[in-house]
Protein backbone atom coordinates (compact mmCIF):
# COMPACT_ATOMS: atom_id res chain seq x y z
CA UNK A 1 0.00 0.00 0.00
CA UNK A 2 1.47 3.12 -1.33
CA UNK A 3 0.34 6.31 0.70
CA UNK A 4 0.95 9.48 -1.88
CA UNK A 5 -0.10 11.33 -4.94
CA UNK A 6 -1.65 8.50 -6.67
CA UNK A 7 -1.02 11.06 -9.96
CA UNK A 8 2.97 10.49 -9.72
CA UNK A 9 1.95 6.90 -10.39
CA UNK A 10 -0.59 7.66 -12.93
CA UNK A 11 1.87 9.43 -15.21
CA UNK A 12 3.72 6.21 -15.89
CA UNK A 13 0.61 4.23 -15.73
CA UNK A 14 -3.08 4.32 -16.64
CA UNK A 15 -4.86 2.36 -13.59
CA UNK A 16 -8.88 2.96 -14.44
CA UNK A 17 -9.00 -0.84 -15.18
CA UNK A 18 -6.55 -1.35 -17.56
CA UNK A 19 -4.12 -4.28 -18.39
CA UNK A 20 -0.53 -4.09 -19.86
CA UNK A 21 0.46 -7.26 -22.23
CA UNK A 22 3.91 -7.39 -22.12
CA UNK A 23 3.81 -9.52 -25.08
CA UNK A 24 2.47 -7.05 -27.55
CA UNK A 25 3.40 -3.75 -25.20
CA UNK A 26 -0.27 -2.86 -25.57
CA UNK A 27 -2.84 -1.39 -23.20
CA UNK A 28 -6.37 -2.41 -23.11
CA UNK A 29 -9.15 -0.47 -21.69
CA UNK A 30 -11.64 -3.21 -20.02
CA UNK A 31 -14.23 -0.67 -18.59
CA UNK A 32 -15.26 -2.25 -15.64
CA UNK A 33 -13.79 -3.85 -12.41
CA UNK A 34 -15.69 -7.12 -13.12
CA UNK A 35 -14.60 -7.45 -16.15
CA UNK A 36 -10.77 -6.46 -14.66
CA UNK A 37 -11.31 -9.06 -11.90
CA UNK A 38 -12.22 -11.82 -14.58
CA UNK A 39 -9.29 -11.45 -17.18
CA UNK A 40 -6.66 -11.37 -13.92
CA UNK A 41 -8.51 -14.67 -13.05
CA UNK A 42 -8.13 -16.56 -16.36
CA UNK A 43 -4.49 -14.71 -16.90
CA UNK A 44 -3.34 -16.49 -13.29
CA UNK A 45 -4.99 -19.67 -14.78
CA UNK A 46 -2.79 -19.50 -17.77
CA UNK A 47 0.60 -19.12 -15.59
CA UNK A 48 0.90 -15.14 -16.00
CA UNK A 49 2.62 -13.07 -13.12
CA UNK A 50 2.03 -9.56 -12.73
CA UNK A 51 1.41 -6.77 -10.49
CA UNK A 52 -1.96 -4.73 -10.12
CA UNK A 53 -1.73 -0.91 -9.10
CA UNK A 54 -5.48 0.17 -7.52
CA UNK A 55 -5.90 3.87 -7.31
CA UNK A 56 -7.96 4.72 -4.90
CA UNK A 57 -8.43 8.08 -5.39
CA UNK A 58 -9.42 7.34 -8.61
CA UNK A 59 -12.35 5.01 -7.55
CA UNK A 60 -13.57 6.32 -4.32
CA UNK A 61 -13.68 2.81 -2.87
CA UNK A 62 -11.59 0.16 -1.44
CA UNK A 63 -10.58 -2.49 -4.29
CA UNK A 64 -12.22 -5.28 -5.02
CA UNK A 65 -13.20 -8.16 -2.32
CA UNK A 66 -10.81 -10.50 -4.20
CA UNK A 67 -7.65 -8.81 -4.63
CA UNK A 68 -5.08 -9.23 -4.06
CA UNK A 69 -4.88 -12.83 -5.92
CA UNK A 70 -2.23 -15.08 -3.82
CA UNK A 71 0.24 -15.03 -6.87
CA UNK A 72 0.28 -11.30 -8.20
CA UNK A 73 1.63 -8.61 -6.36
CA UNK A 74 -0.45 -5.65 -5.65
CA UNK A 75 -0.50 -1.80 -5.01
CA UNK A 76 -2.72 0.35 -3.52
CA UNK A 77 -2.33 4.20 -4.26
CA UNK A 78 -3.97 5.27 -1.47
CA UNK A 79 -5.41 9.27 -0.60
CA UNK A 80 -5.10 10.74 2.33
CA UNK A 81 -8.72 10.21 3.08
CA UNK A 82 -8.46 6.68 5.49
CA UNK A 83 -11.83 6.02 5.15
CA UNK A 84 -11.11 4.53 2.02
CA UNK A 85 -9.29 1.90 2.41
CA UNK A 86 -9.16 1.12 6.27
CA UNK A 87 -11.13 -2.04 5.99
CA UNK A 88 -9.03 -3.32 2.92
CA UNK A 89 -6.25 -2.20 4.77
CA UNK A 90 -7.12 -4.39 8.21
CA UNK A 91 -7.91 -8.05 6.07
CA UNK A 92 -5.10 -7.69 3.88
CA UNK A 93 -2.16 -6.39 6.17
CA UNK A 94 -0.24 -4.57 3.53
CA UNK A 95 3.03 -3.05 3.47
CA UNK A 96 3.02 0.67 3.84
CA UNK A 97 4.93 2.58 1.61
CA UNK A 98 4.78 6.39 1.91
CA UNK A 99 5.35 8.69 -1.32
CA UNK A 100 6.06 12.06 -1.61
CA UNK A 101 5.06 14.19 -4.19
CA UNK A 102 6.80 15.41 -6.66
CA UNK A 103 8.92 18.34 -6.00
CA UNK A 104 9.95 21.38 -8.15
CA UNK A 105 12.92 19.94 -9.87
CA UNK A 106 11.06 16.79 -10.45
CA UNK A 107 9.16 18.59 -12.33
CA UNK A 108 10.90 20.81 -14.03
CA UNK A 109 13.36 18.04 -15.06
CA UNK A 110 10.21 16.73 -16.68
CA UNK A 111 9.58 20.05 -18.65
CA UNK A 112 13.09 20.00 -20.16
CA UNK A 113 12.85 16.56 -21.29
CA UNK A 114 9.44 16.87 -22.62
CA UNK A 115 10.67 20.48 -25.04
CA UNK A 116 14.15 18.63 -25.50
CA UNK A 117 13.45 19.27 -29.29
CA UNK A 118 12.28 22.55 -28.62
CA UNK A 119 14.97 24.41 -26.59
CA UNK A 120 13.75 28.46 -26.67
CA UNK A 121 10.20 26.83 -25.47
CA UNK A 122 11.85 25.56 -22.55
CA UNK A 123 12.14 28.33 -20.29
CA UNK A 124 7.97 29.70 -21.25
CA UNK A 125 7.10 25.93 -21.00
CA UNK A 126 8.29 25.68 -17.49
CA UNK A 127 6.81 29.05 -16.47
CA UNK A 128 3.68 27.74 -17.85
CA UNK A 129 3.40 24.66 -16.17
CA UNK A 130 4.78 26.19 -12.93
CA UNK A 131 2.14 28.68 -12.34
CA UNK A 132 0.07 25.49 -12.98
CA UNK A 133 1.29 23.82 -10.02
CA UNK A 134 1.50 26.58 -7.57
CA UNK A 135 -2.48 26.83 -7.68
CA UNK A 136 -3.27 23.35 -7.72
CA UNK A 137 -0.44 21.49 -6.20
CA UNK A 138 2.23 19.24 -8.68
CA UNK A 139 -0.51 16.60 -10.15
CA UNK A 140 1.25 15.52 -13.46
CA UNK A 141 -1.68 14.42 -14.86
CA UNK A 142 -3.33 17.98 -14.47
CA UNK A 143 -0.54 20.46 -14.31
CA UNK A 144 0.62 19.27 -18.14
CA UNK A 145 -2.87 19.82 -19.47
CA UNK A 146 -4.58 22.92 -19.97
CA UNK A 147 -8.25 21.27 -20.09
CA UNK A 148 -7.47 19.13 -17.24
CA UNK A 149 -6.04 22.10 -15.36
CA UNK A 150 -8.81 23.98 -15.52
CA UNK A 151 -11.21 21.09 -14.59
CA UNK A 152 -9.21 20.63 -11.64
CA UNK A 153 -9.45 24.66 -10.85
CA UNK A 154 -13.72 24.26 -11.06
CA UNK A 155 -13.03 21.05 -8.33
CA UNK A 156 -10.97 22.51 -5.76
CA UNK A 157 -13.12 25.55 -5.99
CA UNK A 158 -16.59 22.81 -5.23
CA UNK A 159 -14.94 21.22 -2.21
CA UNK A 160 -13.91 24.16 -0.53
CA UNK A 161 -17.08 25.52 -0.87
CA UNK A 162 -18.77 22.77 1.27
CA UNK A 163 -16.33 23.35 3.94
CA UNK A 164 -18.08 24.70 7.02
CA UNK A 165 -17.76 24.69 10.73
CA UNK A 166 -18.59 21.06 11.15
CA UNK A 167 -15.33 19.60 8.73
CA UNK A 168 -13.14 22.55 8.94
CA UNK A 169 -11.30 21.13 12.12
CA UNK A 170 -9.91 18.71 8.79
CA UNK A 171 -8.28 21.53 7.40
CA UNK A 172 -7.40 24.08 9.99
CA UNK A 173 -3.48 22.84 8.89
CA UNK A 174 -4.06 24.36 5.64
CA UNK A 175 -3.69 27.75 6.35
CA UNK A 176 -0.56 27.72 7.43
CA UNK A 177 3.15 26.50 6.63
CA UNK A 178 2.69 23.64 8.93
CA UNK A 179 2.46 20.00 8.78
CA UNK A 180 -0.89 18.59 10.61
CA UNK A 181 -2.72 15.21 10.62
CA UNK A 182 -5.95 15.21 9.40
CA UNK A 183 -8.28 12.05 9.57
CA UNK A 184 -10.73 12.61 6.91
CA UNK A 185 -9.48 15.59 4.08
CA UNK A 186 -9.94 15.60 0.42
CA UNK A 187 -7.29 14.85 -1.56
CA UNK A 188 -7.83 17.42 -4.08
CA UNK A 189 -6.98 20.18 -1.26
CA UNK A 190 -3.86 18.51 0.88
CA UNK A 191 -0.95 16.13 -0.20
CA UNK A 192 1.02 13.93 2.16
CA UNK A 193 4.50 14.31 3.13
CA UNK A 194 6.76 11.83 4.59
CA UNK A 195 7.81 11.87 8.13
CA UNK A 196 10.85 9.44 9.10
CA UNK A 197 10.53 8.98 12.86
CA UNK A 198 13.30 6.91 13.05
CA UNK A 199 15.35 4.36 10.67
CA UNK A 200 12.59 1.92 10.82
CA UNK A 201 9.63 3.71 11.26
CA UNK A 202 8.04 6.09 9.27
CA UNK A 203 4.50 8.24 9.44
CA UNK A 204 3.06 10.93 7.37
CA UNK A 205 1.40 14.64 7.90
CA UNK A 206 -0.73 16.64 5.52
CA UNK A 207 0.31 19.66 3.77
CA UNK A 208 -1.85 22.02 1.48
CA UNK A 209 -1.54 21.10 -1.96
CA UNK A 210 -0.86 24.77 -2.67
CA UNK A 211 -0.21 27.88 -1.53
CA UNK A 212 -3.18 29.24 -3.87
CA UNK A 213 -5.39 26.51 -1.82
CA UNK A 214 -4.47 27.43 1.62
CA UNK A 215 -4.80 31.01 0.59
CA UNK A 216 -8.48 30.31 -0.88
CA UNK A 217 -9.63 28.34 2.38
CA UNK A 218 -8.98 31.18 5.04
CA UNK A 219 -10.88 33.23 2.35
CA UNK A 220 -13.74 31.04 2.35
CA UNK A 221 -13.42 30.11 6.31
CA UNK A 222 -13.28 33.76 6.85
CA UNK A 223 -16.95 34.33 4.56
CA UNK A 224 -18.79 31.15 5.59
CA UNK A 225 -17.77 31.26 9.55
CA UNK A 226 -18.03 33.96 12.20
CA UNK A 227 -14.60 35.19 13.37
CA UNK A 228 -15.17 33.64 16.77
CA UNK A 229 -16.29 30.75 15.32
CA UNK A 230 -12.42 29.97 13.62
CA UNK A 231 -10.70 31.49 16.69
CA UNK A 232 -11.86 28.94 18.60
CA UNK A 233 -11.39 26.09 15.76
CA UNK A 234 -7.82 27.25 16.36
CA UNK A 235 -7.64 26.91 20.28
CA UNK A 236 -6.94 23.11 20.65
CA UNK A 237 -4.24 21.94 22.54
CA UNK A 238 -1.42 22.99 20.04
CA UNK A 239 -2.03 26.10 19.24
CA UNK A 240 -3.64 28.08 22.51
CA UNK A 241 -0.89 31.00 22.52
CA UNK A 242 -1.92 34.07 20.14
CA UNK A 243 1.58 33.61 18.95
CA UNK A 244 0.70 30.39 17.29
CA UNK A 245 -2.87 31.19 16.36
CA UNK A 246 -0.70 34.71 14.57
CA UNK A 247 1.00 32.40 13.17
CA UNK A 248 -1.42 30.14 11.43
CA UNK A 249 -4.01 32.13 10.81
CA UNK A 250 -2.92 35.62 11.07
CA UNK A 251 -5.33 37.83 9.54
CA UNK A 252 -7.98 36.72 10.65
CA UNK A 253 -7.13 37.85 14.50
CA UNK A 254 -8.55 41.37 13.34
CA UNK A 255 -11.27 39.86 12.37
CA UNK A 256 -11.46 39.06 15.99
CA UNK A 257 -12.80 41.82 18.31
CA UNK A 258 -11.88 40.50 21.33
CA UNK A 259 -8.37 39.54 19.87
CA UNK A 260 -8.16 43.08 18.32
CA UNK A 261 -8.99 44.51 21.92
CA UNK A 262 -5.52 42.51 23.15
CA UNK A 263 -3.76 43.26 20.02
CA UNK A 264 -4.37 47.34 20.37
CA UNK A 265 -2.69 47.49 23.81
CA UNK A 266 0.52 46.14 22.78
CA UNK A 267 0.39 47.77 19.36
CA UNK A 268 3.59 50.66 19.16
CA UNK A 269 4.74 52.59 16.53
CA UNK A 270 8.45 52.45 15.19
CA UNK A 271 10.33 55.39 16.04
CA UNK A 272 9.21 57.63 12.63
CA UNK A 273 12.19 59.64 10.78
CA UNK A 274 13.44 62.79 12.52
CA UNK A 275 10.90 65.70 12.21
CA UNK A 276 7.74 63.43 12.67
CA UNK A 277 5.62 62.68 15.30
CA UNK A 278 4.12 59.49 17.08
CA UNK A 279 0.60 58.95 16.58
CA UNK A 280 -1.62 56.39 17.92
CA UNK A 281 -2.75 53.99 15.20
CA UNK A 282 -6.10 54.13 13.79
CA UNK A 283 -6.96 51.02 15.11
CA UNK A 284 -6.07 52.11 18.37
CA UNK A 285 -8.60 55.16 18.24
CA UNK A 286 -11.18 53.23 16.80
CA UNK A 287 -11.29 49.63 17.24
CA UNK A 288 -14.73 48.88 16.49
CA UNK A 289 -13.47 50.15 12.64
CA UNK A 290 -11.69 46.39 12.28
CA UNK A 291 -12.37 44.28 9.54
CA UNK A 292 -15.41 41.75 10.03
CA UNK A 293 -15.22 39.64 6.66
CA UNK A 294 -12.65 39.05 4.54
CA UNK A 295 -12.91 38.78 0.79
CA UNK A 296 -10.45 37.34 -2.22
CA UNK A 297 -8.73 39.56 -4.27
CA UNK A 298 -8.60 38.40 -7.96
CA UNK A 299 -5.43 37.51 -10.15
CA UNK A 300 -3.89 39.21 -12.76
CA UNK A 301 -4.69 36.32 -15.03
CA UNK A 302 -7.98 36.30 -14.62
CA UNK A 303 -11.09 38.53 -14.73
CA UNK A 304 -10.25 41.32 -12.28
CA UNK A 305 -13.59 42.22 -11.89
CA UNK A 306 -13.10 45.24 -10.32
CA UNK A 307 -15.35 46.69 -7.43
CA UNK A 308 -15.50 49.70 -4.94
CA UNK A 309 -13.36 49.29 -2.33
CA UNK A 310 -15.13 48.31 0.86
CA UNK A 311 -14.68 49.91 4.33
CA UNK A 312 -13.92 46.86 7.47
CA UNK A 313 -13.29 44.30 4.75
CA UNK A 314 -10.10 42.42 4.84
CA UNK A 315 -8.91 41.81 1.47
CA UNK A 316 -6.35 39.15 0.63
CA UNK A 317 -4.74 37.61 -2.20
CA UNK A 318 -5.06 34.00 -3.07
CA UNK A 319 -2.19 33.63 -4.43
CA UNK A 320 0.89 34.21 -2.07
CA UNK A 321 3.13 36.42 -3.85
CA UNK A 322 1.11 40.21 -3.26
CA UNK A 323 3.76 42.84 -2.93
CA UNK A 324 4.41 44.78 0.14
CA UNK A 325 1.69 43.62 2.40
CA UNK A 326 0.07 40.01 3.49
CA UNK A 327 -3.07 41.44 3.89
CA UNK A 328 -5.05 44.99 3.69
CA UNK A 329 -7.78 46.51 5.22
CA UNK A 330 -9.48 49.78 4.82
CA UNK A 331 -10.88 52.22 7.94
CA UNK A 332 -13.24 55.45 7.13
CA UNK A 333 -12.11 56.78 11.12
CA UNK A 334 -11.04 58.33 12.79
CA UNK A 335 -9.19 59.13 9.11
CA UNK A 336 -9.26 57.47 6.17
CA UNK A 337 -6.75 54.83 6.50
CA UNK A 338 -5.50 52.25 4.58
CA UNK A 339 -3.85 49.64 6.97
CA UNK A 340 -1.81 46.63 5.54
CA UNK A 341 0.04 43.61 7.30
CA UNK A 342 3.15 42.22 7.47
CA UNK A 343 3.92 38.93 8.81
CA UNK A 344 6.82 38.82 9.66
CA UNK A 345 9.75 36.69 11.31
CA UNK A 346 12.50 38.52 10.89
CA UNK A 347 14.14 42.07 11.99
CA UNK A 348 14.51 43.22 8.50
CA UNK A 349 11.71 44.04 6.56
CA UNK A 350 12.89 47.25 4.62
CA UNK A 351 11.15 47.36 0.95
CA UNK A 352 11.93 49.12 -2.28
CA UNK A 353 10.01 51.76 -5.35
CA UNK A 354 9.64 49.34 -7.24
CA UNK A 355 7.38 47.06 -4.53
CA UNK A 356 5.18 50.04 -3.21
CA UNK A 357 4.77 50.80 -6.97
CA UNK A 358 3.58 47.38 -8.31
CA UNK A 359 1.04 47.18 -4.86
CA UNK A 360 -0.45 50.96 -6.02
CA UNK A 361 -1.08 49.15 -9.38
CA UNK A 362 -2.56 46.08 -8.25
CA UNK A 363 -5.19 48.70 -6.18
CA UNK A 364 -5.84 50.81 -9.54
CA UNK A 365 -6.45 47.39 -10.85
CA UNK A 366 -9.07 45.66 -8.25
CA UNK A 367 -10.68 48.71 -7.62
CA UNK A 368 -12.62 51.35 -9.08
CA UNK A 369 -11.72 54.76 -8.41
CA UNK A 370 -8.57 54.09 -6.56
CA UNK A 371 -6.99 57.43 -7.63
CA UNK A 372 -9.38 59.25 -5.92
CA UNK A 373 -10.06 56.96 -2.95
CA UNK A 374 -6.60 57.29 -2.22
CA UNK A 375 -6.09 60.60 -2.50
CA UNK A 376 -5.31 62.38 0.93
CA UNK A 377 -5.39 58.63 2.45
CA UNK A 378 -3.52 57.39 5.35
CA UNK A 379 -1.00 54.65 5.27
CA UNK A 380 -0.31 52.16 8.02
CA UNK A 381 1.79 49.22 8.26
CA UNK A 382 1.30 47.03 11.12
CA UNK A 383 3.94 44.30 11.43
CA UNK A 384 3.07 41.43 13.38
CA UNK A 385 5.73 39.60 14.73
CA UNK A 386 5.48 36.54 16.42
CA UNK A 387 6.77 35.32 20.34
CA UNK A 388 10.00 33.50 19.04
CA UNK A 389 11.18 35.95 16.61
CA UNK A 390 13.89 38.98 17.07
CA UNK A 391 12.43 42.04 18.35
CA UNK A 392 11.64 44.61 15.18
CA UNK A 393 13.17 48.30 16.39
CA UNK A 394 13.74 50.43 13.98
CA UNK A 395 11.47 52.28 11.57
CA UNK A 396 11.67 49.62 8.19
CA UNK A 397 13.10 51.93 5.23
CA UNK A 398 11.84 52.07 1.41
CA UNK A 399 15.36 52.02 -0.24
CA UNK A 400 16.56 53.22 -3.54
CA UNK A 401 18.05 50.58 -5.39
CA UNK A 402 20.03 50.60 -8.75
CA UNK A 403 18.53 47.44 -10.03
CA UNK A 404 14.64 48.81 -9.24
CA UNK A 405 12.68 48.68 -12.36
CA UNK A 406 11.82 52.21 -11.81
CA UNK A 407 12.11 55.72 -13.18
CA UNK A 408 14.33 57.85 -11.18
CA UNK A 409 11.70 60.12 -10.83
CA UNK A 410 9.09 57.95 -9.30
CA UNK A 411 12.22 56.33 -7.24
CA UNK A 412 12.28 59.73 -5.45
CA UNK A 413 8.35 60.23 -5.47
CA UNK A 414 7.88 56.96 -3.73
CA UNK A 415 10.70 57.53 -1.57
CA UNK A 416 10.00 60.21 0.19
CA UNK A 417 5.91 59.51 0.15
CA UNK A 418 7.50 56.68 2.30
CA UNK A 419 8.94 58.74 4.59
CA UNK A 420 6.60 61.30 4.93
CA UNK A 421 2.81 59.65 4.88
CA UNK A 422 3.62 56.14 5.92
CA UNK A 423 3.22 55.12 9.86
CA UNK A 424 4.31 51.48 11.08
CA UNK A 425 3.63 49.89 14.16
CA UNK A 426 4.71 46.24 15.41
CA UNK A 427 2.33 43.98 17.03
CA UNK A 428 4.82 41.62 19.05
CA UNK A 429 2.35 39.41 20.72
CA UNK A 430 4.65 37.15 23.72
CA UNK A 431 3.68 33.49 24.91
CA UNK A 432 1.81 35.05 28.61
CA UNK A 433 0.32 37.36 26.78
CA UNK A 434 -3.02 36.12 25.50
CA UNK A 435 -5.07 33.34 26.89
CA UNK A 436 -8.13 31.77 25.58
CA UNK A 437 -11.23 33.01 27.58
CA UNK A 438 -9.69 36.52 27.57
CA UNK A 439 -10.27 36.90 23.79
CA UNK A 440 -13.64 35.50 23.68
CA UNK A 441 -14.72 36.39 27.04
CA UNK A 442 -14.05 39.88 25.65
CA UNK A 443 -16.51 38.99 22.16
CA UNK A 444 -19.72 38.57 24.74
Amino acid sequence: MMSGNSHWLRTLLRIQYTCLTRLKKTVSDLGSEAVFVDLLKDLILRGVKGYIIYDLAQQGREPHFVLPFTLWGMIAVTPPNKNNFKGWKKQNGPTRIIMNCPDESDVRALCVWMKRNEQRRQGEYWREVKGRMDEVGPILRVIFNAQKFNNRKNDIDKVIDVVDSSNAKHYVGGMSDKLWEAVNPSHKLVQIVRVSEDSINETYLNSPASRVIANKMYIHLSTKMHSREIFKLLMHPDVILLSNVLEMLGTVTFMCRGAVNIIIIKLKELKPPEGRVFQLAALQRNPEGHPTEAVGLPTKQGDPGKNLARYRVMYKSVFPNFPLVDAFFFMESPRKTLVGLQMNTADAHHTIPSTVNEFTERMAEYFNGWEELSRDMSWEIINVQHADSAPMSGWQRCDVVNSDNVSKKEKKGIAIFWKQKVHQYIAAISSGGFRRDTALRSEE
